[in-house]
């Protein structure tokens, strides 16, 4: 073969060669950056959930807050209120609990995403504790209410007794609930807090 026609083939070779070549490193970096587009996106959504669970977590905790300063108050020994303050003090405390159930009904969307990417079996735990929680001060909460309006039906100063006895020991109990949740729900709030700071940290990565 001439090598002119030689020549002529090497080259239609050599620049087919280059363009298949050049193909595949753009199909390749094209599937790279659509991969770390996908990346980025549920990063994004984990943060999101994280600043979401804050956001839900902060409202709660002001409203346990709020209960523990009206137990306190219900409490105080050196103050003495009614019954029909007492059970007033109560009532608003139930308001309280009502809106940490809404504000963890919406929360328990966003941790459920959360798990659903992060299979963390700690945050299942901490979220059931909370609740567990919640629901025991509930029915605590409940009892005392309860046994205020059953003071009105007393007919003996012994059962009227007996109903102080048994509401003294339940406000009690629902005191030393409310501060375990107190001090849980700061903690879980911290520690969502710190998490979506390294989250925020870690997106700068994908910049």
């Amino acid at each position: 073969m001439d090598d002119k026609y030689i020549a002529i083939l090497g080259g239609l070779v050599g620049s087919s060669f280059t363009i298949v070549v050049t193909k595949v490193f753009e199909y390749y970096q094209t599937s790279q950056l659509h991969k770390l587009s996908l990346k980025k996106e549920l990063f994004i959504r984990k943060l999101n959930v994280f600043e979401k669970t804050v956001s839900y977590l902060t409202i709660a905790h002001t409203s346990i807050t709020n209960m523990a300063v009206l137990l306190k108050t219900a409490m105080n020994e050196n103050v003495t209120f009614t019954d029909e303050q007492s059970k007033d003090i109560f009532d608003r405390l139930q308001k309280n609990i009502d809106q940490v159930y809404q504000v963890t009904q919406d929360m328990a969307g966003s941790i459920d995403l959360y798990i659903d990417l992060k299979h963390d079996h700690k945050e299942v735990e901490d979220t059931q504790r909370f609740w567990e929680l919640l629901g025991t001060i509930n029915q605590l909460a409940h009892d005392v209410n309860f046994g205020y309006d059953l003071l009105k039906t007393a007919t003996t100063e012994d059962d009227y007794r007996k109903m102080e006895i048994a509401i003294d020991l339940n406000e009690k109990a629902l005191a030393k609930k409310v501060e375990n949740l107190v001090d849980f729900s700061n903690s879980m709030r911290h520690k969502y807090l710190s998490m979506t700071s390294l989250l925020r940290e870690e997106l700068k990565s994908y910049e």
